[in-house]
């Protein structure tokens, strides 16, 4: 089904706070598919003026490129939550990655929790302040916590609270996205990381930052986090992780690449995070790196995400 004839667009940039990574994932995606031969193009969804000009900006482009299919590459609001993916519905052009409901429920780290505790997935507790509303003086559950914005990926905005008098700032930080906030008990552990592809599980990696949490900057510097794959943990736990993974990838109907964040407690108890609907491509991300440890290079993944969209499309 896919060919070096078939006609790819790439659509990165967009309007969202991960603008600028979502660039760098189109980027190397762009350039691995140019490199190989195929008819790639890139399309970058401006930021500035009108959305509904980017968006017909958009279905133009398609149209002149004569797109069999986009390969998306657009990352947090209005490129990871299903909005994209509605317009690719309506205008029945395929596209990697999960579709409408998946990627609605992936980015909105509340509602993921929620159906993945319904699949009785473990999820540390959490507790949500709507924007708005004047948060409470002092965290509402046990210290140490996690505060973050409710849709939002990159670590953007992601702060660890230890001490009560943190707790305002952190808030603050996760405000400024103008969303909701998460505040989620903080679990000691190890970072692991579930990359599935197609339903594959692919081998895991843990993510040790030199900091002490995977924020923006251990995810995007270099040597900001060190990734060990496959994960060194015991074999039982190591298998366990993965049907984890993959039972959070099947709860929300991934479809696709998707990245499960989990946390692995020496003691062998497994947490569920979140779910990546549209995983990083750039040189520090985690599913390339799953993918080569699997056995495939970077453009086998990038054929595999294409042709899987492409049957998709076609029973659709």
């Amino acid at each position: 089904m896919l060919s070096k004839a078939t006609r790819i667009l790439v659509v990165m940039g967009g309007w969202s706070p991960e603008r600028e990574v979502s660039l760098a994932s189109g980027g190397a995606v762009l350039g691995c598919l140019t490199a190989a031969g195929y008819e790639a193009r890139g399309y970058d969804l401006p930021a500035e003026g009108s959305r509904r000009r980017a968006v017909a900006g958009l279905l133009a482009a398609i149209e002149e490129h004569r797109t069999d299919i986009v390969r998306l590459a657009l990352h947090g609001p209005f490129g990871e939550d299903g909005t994209i993916q509605g317009l690719l519905d309506l205008a029945a052009v395929p596209y990697t990655g999960s579709g409408v409901l998946a990627s609605a429920l992936g980015l909105d780290k509340v509602l993921a929790k929620q159906v993945m505790v319904a699949a009785r997935i473990t999820a540390p507790r959490h507790v949500l302040l709507p924007r708005g509303v004047p948060p409470p003086p002092a965290p509402p559950i046990a210290l140490p916590v996690i505060v973050k914005p409710r849709a939002l990926g990159s670590s953007l905005g992601v702060s660890l609270v230890e001490r009560g008098d943190e707790f305002a700032p952190a808030v603050e930080r996760a405000s400024a996205y103008g969303q909701d906030v998460m505040v989620e008990a903080w679990v000691a552990g190890h970072d692991i990381q579930a990359c599935v592809l197609d339903g594959e599980i692919l081998p895991l990696i843990e993510v040790v930052p030199r900091g002490k949490i995977y924020d923006f900057e251990a995810k995007y510097s270099p040597g900001g986090a060190e990734h060990r794959v496959p994960a060194p943990l015991p074999k039982k736990q190591y298998e366990a992780a993965q049907k984890m993974g993959l039972a959070a990838y099947r709860a929300l109907g991934c479809t696709g690449a998707a990245r499960v964040e989990l946390i692995a407690e020496d003691t062998g108890t497994l947490y569920a995070l979140e779910v990546n609907t549209v995983p990083g491509m750039t040189p520090t991300s985690l599913l390339p790196e799953a993918a080569r440890e699997a056995g495939m290079s970077f453009l086998d993944l990038l054929e595999r995400e294409l042709t899987g969209a492409l049957r998709r499309g076609a029973a659709a």
